[in-house]
């Protein structure tokens, strides 16, 4: 399965496709699964119950975004 990712550039060797949000015409089949940088949102903003985050980038980015975990899309 491939994924879709939301990030400044590939990652040489990955399947991931970086595709820019704001490109997108319809996002209703959309759904994040998992949120980095959470220390710095907004307080109005309410992450998904259960949602993967992390308040800062994984020590690993990486090894994250290579994972299983990050590359399914929901």
């Amino acid at each position: 399965m491939n994924s879709i990712g939301f990030s400044a550039g590939p990652y040489p060797g990955s399947s991931t496709r970086n595709v820019r949000a704001g490109t997108l015409d319809d996002t209703s089949w959309l759904h994040p699964t998992v949120h980095f940088w959470t220390r710095s949102k907004q307080p109005w903003v309410a992450l998904p119950k259960g949602a993967q985050s992390f308040e800062t980038q994984p020590v690993d980015l990486l090894g994250f975004l290579l994972s299983p975990t990050a590359n399914t899309i929901q």
